[in-house]
Parts: structure tokens; sequence; C-alpha cells
């Protein structure tokens, strides 16, 4: 009995476009017989006969993929470069007088002193000497 099994294996017939598996008839009672056949794209027919005859047909399409969703990746800016700020020096057209008196008033911003901030002089009512609050 050597290569006996007590499974029947599936039949393979190449149509046309492609091949497909047929699985044994099997037998469900009150005559009635089921037929499935696989197809390469994972799809099934199963047919069912009673005393012989094509009773009920059935077409099982294959899964479809779900379609896998990407985590969103966390932008990082790059660093910015040391790069050398332009000079913008653009030359205007002032005349003679206008940029004396600018020079003029340059000058006098500079030098002007700032006036002092006097202390104020109150008297202790409990020592009788007065303080000085800056």
């Amino acid at each position: 009995m050597k290569g006996y099994s007590p499974y029947r294996k599936d039949q393979i017939v190449s149509l046309s476009d492609q091949k497909v598996r047929i699985k044994p008839v099997k037998n469900l009672g009150n005559d009635v017989q089921a037929q499935t056949i696989k197809q390469e794209d994972k799809s099934t027919i199963t047919n069912r006969y009673k005393k012989g005859n094509l009773v009920d047909s059935n077409y099982n399409p294959s899964k479809i993929k779900t379609k896998k969703i990407r985590k969103k990746s966390i932008r990082v800016p790059s660093k910015l470069k040391n790069v050398k700020s332009p000079e913008y020096n653009s030359k205007t057209n002032v005349s003679e007088k206008d940029e004396m008196v600018y020079k003029y008033n340059k000058k006098k911003r500079q030098t002007v002193k700032d006036p002092k901030k006097k202390s104020k002089k109150v008297k202790n009512l409990v020592t009788g000497k007065t303080n000085k609050i800056s």
C-alpha cells in the first residue's frame, strides 16, 4: 500500500488563461453533492448538484487587502547655516548742506549730558536728622 492516502487529491485543470484546482466532490446527504473550484486569484466557486443536475452555484471573491496606513513623520527643519548678511549701503543723493546739518545734529546729540538726578532731603521725625533719598 505504498503511496496510498486516505484523502483524495485535488485535480489541477489548466484553462485558457489560468490554472484551477478542483476539489473532490462531497456528499452532503439526500442525493446532494457539492464541488468547489479554487482559482489562482484565491476566489472560489461552489457548485451544488442534486441527482446529477446543477441546482446552485456560488462565487466567493478573494479577500480585499486592507491598505496600510503610514504614520506621518515629523518634519524637523534643518539648522540654518552661518551666512554673512549682505551690507546695505545704498548711496543716496544728499546735498552738502543737508549732510552738514545731519553731522552737526549728530554731534550735538552725542554731547548732550543727562541732567543729574537730585536726591531728596527728608527729615526724620524720630531722630530729627535729615536723610537723603535718591
